[in-house]
């Protein structure tokens, strides 16, 4: 599923902008575009509530989710 990476780091370093610049760089070598399947498997997701297609794209979907929220 994944790896833990353990990091020491000098005491003087702020521990959340190292863990937001780590992210900003995980991020940037993530692939932007991958499947549904492979997407539920790096979360863990064995039960559905919607099944969601390839064809769709999910970002569009979330944003139309939060949009009714509010």
């Amino acid at each position: 599923m994944g790896k833990v990476i353990t990091i020491t780091v000098p005491e003087w370093i702020d521990e959340k902008r190292f863990r937001e610049i780590i992210n900003r760089a995980l991020a940037e070598i993530s692939p932007r575009i991958m499947s549904i399947d492979r997407l539920r498997e790096i979360l863990g997701v064995k039960e559905l509530k919607e099944e969601i297609s390839d064809d769709v794209y999910v970002r569009e979907k979330e944003k139309e989710r939060v949009k009714w929220s509010y």
